[in-house]
């Protein structure tokens, strides 16, 4: 659901979506992927970049 919100610029639907997916499975690169694209498009560039260093966080845990 993210990536097509995302893909009709509807950003709002995408970062909600995105969250949503990754309730299920938090190391989706997809739907973090999608996050931080969407919060780009708005304008939310500070938002994008906690989400990216997160995510990375996240990956560098998992990986350890």
């Amino acid at each position: 659901m993210a990536k097509y919100f995302y893909q009709i610029k509807d950003y709002q639907k995408a970062v909600f979506w995105a969250i949503e997916a990754n309730e299920f499975e938090l190391l989706e690169k997809e739907a973090w992927l999608v996050f931080i694209n969407a919060k780009l498009k708005l304008g939310k560039y500070e938002d994008a970049l906690r989400a990216k260093e997160e995510y990375e966080k996240l990956l560098g845990n998992y990986f350890e």
